[in-house]
């Protein structure tokens, strides 16, 4: 315990609690405690032992990592918090505008218009409630009102996932039927924080980033720049 005190702290990791024996209930808990305050330092680590039983169903909740190789321990625990630290920036940049290109699917028109609903197949990012939608020769379309996956409403949707959306003001035979994609409108200063994190964002996102700032570029050749 001494050598992994010493490692740790080494690692410039805190420690809020530690002990001899196998992983327990109270343990869990006491990790689970500290999420909110940091989730990187939620995490539990245990050199050659493992969960008690009783505790294997909480156990769940809460990131564990056990090995019988101290090294191997801090390994494992560096690349966890470098991987949560990256998860917790990428959901903030998404938080601040959503990054998305969607596929018409056109056998799955539910409505024409007042509002249009009809499906999608999200290639890349998110979508969610209340963003705007361009077409792919950047003209402005609608602000998604509702997103439908499975025949519930849903807040948000993600790549992969193809989901029924409404838009408001929308003729879907007038405006729609030879369009093939949409994209989240961004504006500048948008797609230059998205450009300034490319770190955070999937080889996807970033081709769609790309191709939304080409489209962009048609009507202003320096926009984003």
């Amino acid at each position: 315990m001494e050598a992994l005190f010493f490692l740790l702290k080494q690692s410039g990791i805190s420690i809020l609690k530690a002990g001899i024996g196998n992983i327990t209930k109270s343990d869990i808990v006491s990790a689970k405690s500290s999420e909110k305050n940091n989730p990187l330092d939620a995490v539990i680590v245990g050199f050659n032992v493992s969960v008690e039983e009783d505790a294997l169903e909480l156990a769940k909740e809460v990131k564990i990592i056990t090995d019988e190789v101290i090294y191997k321990i801090i390994e494992n625990l560096e690349k966890f918090r470098k991987e949560k630290k990256n998860e917790i920036e990428r959901l903030k940049l998404m938080e601040l505008a959503a990054l998305c290109k969607l596929q018409i699917l056109n056998q799955y028109v539910f409505r024409n218009s007042n509002p249009a609903i009809f499906g999608v197949k999200i290639l890349a990012g998110k979508i969610k409630q209340n963003i705007s939608l361009i077409d792919e020769n950047d003209n402005e379309i609608a602000r998604i009102k509702e997103i439908q996956h499975d025949k519930k409403s849903v807040q948000e949707a993600f790549a992969g996932e193809e989901v029924a959306i409404s838009l408001p003001g929308i003729n879907f035979d007038r405006q729609l039927k030879d369009i093939n994609y949409l994209y989240s409108d961004l504006s500048e200063a948008q797609f230059k924080k998205f450009k300034e994190n490319k770190n955070l964002l999937s080889q996807e996102e970033i081709r769609v980033l790309q191709e939304i700032a080409n489209l962009k570029r048609k009507k202003k050749i320096t926009w984003g720049v």
